[in-house]
């Protein structure tokens, strides 16, 4: 019996006997014949299970399918940094219209303090003036 045999001769379509060898101390059967193109190191190339799978998902496919993967996340991801952009132009817009009204605030507050400070020297003035009259007061005594 050959230790490394890739067919036992065995017709593909009648089932395997088992044939005995007789020696002097043991019987041994022969194992059920072996498929053609088996071997060792064989491959699974002729397969039936990539046979029966649908062309959509051979392997040349799987590779187009992790392209096409890889574009929808790098679309994904143009997506989302042209929302955060525009999110960014609203915040700078916002932030403009925020510096302008506190430099209006500012300039109102401005005015006002100068108004208020008119009105004070001007109220001094009076006083002033109502001072000088009353040190008058008294002299013919």
């Amino acid at each position: 019996m050959p230790l490394f045999r890739r067919n036992l001769g065995y017709p593909p379509d009648r089932p395997a006997t088992a044939t005995a060898t007789t020696t002097t101390t043991s019987t041994v059967e022969d194992p059920a014949p072996a498929k053609t193109g088996g071997g060792l190191f064989s491959s699974r190339r002729g397969s039936t299970q990539d046979q029966n799978v649908p062309p959509s998902t051979t392997r040349s496919t799987r590779h187009l399918f992790s392209k096409h993967d890889s574009l929808s996340q790098a679309q994904a991801k143009l997506r989302t940094a042209q929302e955060h952009e525009a999110a960014a132009d609203r915040a700078l817009v916002q932030s403009r219209q925020s510096v302008k009204a506190a430099k209006q605030e500012i300039a109102r507050l401005e005015r006002e303090a100068k108004e208020e400070q008119r009105q004070a020297k001007a109220h001094v003035n009076a006083a002033s003036k109502i001072r000088k009259e009353g040190d008058k007061l008294g002299r013919h005594l």
